[in-house]
C-alpha cells in the first residue's frame, strides 16, 4: 500500500514539475545503453536478462503500470531509428579512427573514473560504508597510478571493483516505488521514479550532465560490442515488451543486490 501512495504522490509531483523541465535536459545516453537504454536501455538490459526473456511469463512484463503507451511507443520507434541510423554507424566509423582496441577501453575506464562522484553518493545515501570506502579507493589509485583513470589499477592490482548504483537505484533502496512506465526521447525506458533519479544524478555524475562525455561513452561502448540493445530485439516477438520487460527487471535486481 505505501508503494502505491508513493508511486501516486510522485505521478502528481511528475504532472506538475517534470514535463515542464525534462524539454530543456540533456539525453541520458550513458544510462541508457547500460545503464545501455536502443539508445539509452542497452545498459538496463543485462546479459542474464538477454537469456531468461524467453522463460519469463506474459504477466512479468505487466509487473509496471503503462497507461501512456501511445507516448512510449512513439518514442522508443523514435530511439530505435537513433541507434540504427546514427549510433550504430558512427560508432563503427569511430572504432575504425580509434582502432587498437586497448584505446577505446583506456578511454572506457576514464569515463568510469569520471563516475566516481555519483557512485560514492549513491552508495553512501544507501548506507553502504564499504562499497563508498571501495570507490573511493579506486578514484584515488586509478587517478593517480592509473594516469587520470586511462588504466585501472584499483582492479588489476587491488581486485577493487566498481559499485556503480545510481539515484533511481537509492530511491528503490529507501523503498520508492516505480509508479508508471515511460519512455523518453534520447533516453529510453525509465519510470516516474528513474525520471526523478535521473534528475539526482544530474547533481553527481558528470558522465551523465556533459553532453560531449554523454556521446563519447555511448559510441566507445557500442564500439567495444557492449550494446546489447540488437541481440535482445533478434530474441523478442515485441521489442517494445521485452524493452519494457527487461528495463523493470534489470531495475529490481540492481535494487535488490
Amino acid at each position: 500500500m505505501r508503494r502505491v501512495h508513493s508511486a501516486a504522490f510522485l505521478f502528481l509531483l511528475f504532472t506538475g514539475a517534470v514535463f515542464p523541465a525534462c524539454g530543456a535536459t540533456a539525453p541520458n545516453l550513458a544510462r541508457l545503453g547500460a545503464k545501455s537504454r536502443a539508445p539509452a536501455s542497452a545498459s538496463d538490459v543485462s546479459g542474464d536478462l538477454l537469456k531468461k526473456y524467453e522463460e519469463e511469463s506474459v504477466e512479468e512484463s505487466e509487473t509496471i503500470a503503462d497507461p501512456l503507451k501511445l507516448w512510449n511507443k512513439t518514442w522508443f520507434h523514435f530511439n530505435d531509428k537513433l541507434y540504427f541510423w546514427f549510433i550504430k554507424p558512427v560508432s563503427t566509423g569511430y572504432g575504425f579512427l580509434f582502432y587498437p582496441r586497448v584505446v577505446r577501453v583506456g578511454i572506457r575506464n576514464f569515463i568510469v573514473n569520471l563516475g566516481f562522484p555519483g557512485r560514492f553518493f549513491n552508495n553512501a545515501l544507501q548506507g553502504r560504508p564499504i562499497a563508498t570506502a571501495s570507490e573511493l579507493a579506486r578514484f584515488l589509485l586509478n587517478t593517480t597510478l592509473g594516469v587520470v583513470g586511462f588504466w585501472d589499477p584499483a582492479t588489476r592490482l587491488f581486485h577493487l571493483k566498481t559499485h556503480p548504483e545510481d539515484f533511481d537505484q537509492t530511491l528503490g533502496v529507501w523503498r520508492i516505488g516505480m509508479g508508471v512506465y515511460l519512455t523518453w526521447p534520447f533516453m529510453g525506458p525509465s519510470s516516474i521514479r528513474g525520471t526523478f533519479g535521473l534528475l539526482g544524478d544530474w547533481v553527481f555524475d558528470p558522465v551523465v550532465t556533459t553532453w560531449p562525455i554523454v556521446l563519447l561513452n555511448w559510441l566507445n561502448s557500442t564500439s567495444l560490442g557492449e550494446n546489447e540493445y540488437e541481440t535482445l530485439l533478434k530474441m523478442a516477438l515485441d521489442p517494445y515488451t521485452a524493452i519494457r520487460t527487461g528495463y523493470v527487471q534489470n531495475r529490481k535486481k540492481l535494487i535488490a543486490e
